[in-house]
């Protein structure tokens, strides 16, 4: 059985990001996954985990604390505040100003600086600049498209997202949903069961219905199929990154 998962708010002077953790992993392991969202070398952090409130928990220094240690032991944990204490910490190393340079600089002038985190994401291969983010996006974008030839709207459907089981209903919206994502493609469903997460609206946009609350729900395309053989079926919900 896999162990429970925690969304964590990890933050740093640079960034602040949301991830899931297993609730039991360790505390180097914990350690590595951080780093390439914040930039700092483990061996230099210092970890602040924080309630919802802010109020101050837990303080663990890896470099003091065996690699066993679980960080994430207390359930009341939403945020990780990462301190950079090396002698020279990477917030340092950003040319003055470029916390604010959206407001000072073009694109392209931010973009000719050395000292910057979009500097030090470009020479480290993180992110967007990694070769293989890119070519796991484009196969994403390519098998997104492939099903996508494949729907029919106000069609019966069947819904597989990993971790769930099978759901079905009719699919009524195909299209771009910028409160989500301003690019990507979603299938807005109308579920037998009330096994979605809103009503066919996402922030007061209506996409199809509205149906009752929790009825709808927006998938990526490759979890969808269509076809008339898809009749209701009784389902038990659970939750997905890949849905909203």
């Amino acid at each position: 059985m896999s162990s429970s998962t925690m969304k964590v708010l990890v933050e740093s002077e640079l960034c602040s990001i949301a991830k899931d953790f297993p609730a039991e992993i360790r505390l180097d392991t914990l350690c590595d996954r951080i780093y390439p969202l914040t930039g700092i070398e483990p061996s230099h952090m210092k970890l602040i985990a924080k309630d919802q409130q802010g109020n101050v928990l837990s303080t663990v220094d890896p470099s003091a604390q065996d690699n066993e240690y679980q960080v994430l032991n207390d359930t009341r944990i939403s945020r990780i505040f990462v301190d950079d204490t090396s002698a020279n910490p990477i917030s340092d190393r950003l040319q003055p100003g470029d916390e604010d340079v959206g407001f000072k600089l073009s694109e392209e002038d931010y973009a000719q600086r050395e000292n910057t985190l979009l500097a030090w994401k470009v020479r480290n291969q993180m992110g967007r600049f990694d070769p293989a983010y890119k070519e796991q996006l484009d196969r994403s974008r390519r098998l997104q498209q492939e099903r996508l030839e494949t729907l029919e709207i106000d069609q019966r459907c069947a819904v597989r997202s990993e971790g769930r089981p099978e759901r079905r209903g009719w699919l009524r919206f195909v299209g771009v949903v910028p409160e989500i994502s301003p690019t990507d493609i979603w299938c807005g469903v109308q579920f037998d069961e009330p096994v979605g997460k809103n009503d066919g609206s996402i922030k007061g946009t209506v996409y199809f219905g509205p149906v009752s609350a929790k009825y709808g729900g927006f998938v990526k395309p490759t979890s969808v199929e269509t076809g008339p053989h898809y009749s209701p079926l009784e389902l038990d919900g659970a939750s997905s990154e890949d849905e909203v």
